[in-house]
């Protein structure tokens, strides 16, 4: 489903979906460092009980991603 969000972004739409698959590279961190805003988004979606998957395209193992989020003190999300 393709939808086009307005200038609230993922705030206006996430009561529609229980399952978000959001992509690591260059969404959540760019290889060395996590996005902060990306991160307050993730937190927000656990704290409304929503499920994600992260999606990796490139040739790094889940240990490498999780790695990311550890080094970067993200509150010990992995993937």
């Amino acid at each position: 489903m393709t939808i086009k969000l307005d200038n609230q972004g993922l705030r206006s739409i996430i009561s529609e979906f229980d399952l978000l698959f959001i992509d690591i590279w260059g969404v959540i961190h760019n290889g060395i460092n996590l996005y902060q805003d990306s991160i307050d988004v993730l937190d927000r979606l656990e704290k409304e009980k929503k499920r994600v998957c992260f999606i990796n395209k490139r040739a790094k193992t889940k240990f490498y991603c999780n790695q990311i989020f550890e080094k970067n003190g993200s509150r010990k999300k992995k993937m």
